[in-house]
């Protein structure tokens, strides 16, 4: 789901473009912090089953299905 008015763009994955939905930039503090991202859809959701992944520096660090 990507939506360039929104601040959608690309990244490379494993030499391969990928479309992000959002991204947010994170101070890394090695102390085992939590962190929150919102993400304000203005339209509701279709229906059906979403997967979220989830990158830092090019390399899939977690996910899940929704």
């Amino acid at each position: 789901m990507s939506d360039d008015a929104t601040g959608s763009g690309e990244f490379l994955v494993n030499g391969q473009d990928a479309k992000f939905t959002t991204r947010e930039s994170i101070a890394y503090m090695n102390s085992n912090q939590k962190v929150e991202m919102l993400y304000d859809n203005s339209t509701q959701f279709r229906p059906g089953k979403y997967n979220v992944e989830l990158y830092a520096e090019g390399c899939q660090i977690g996910g899940g299905n929704l």
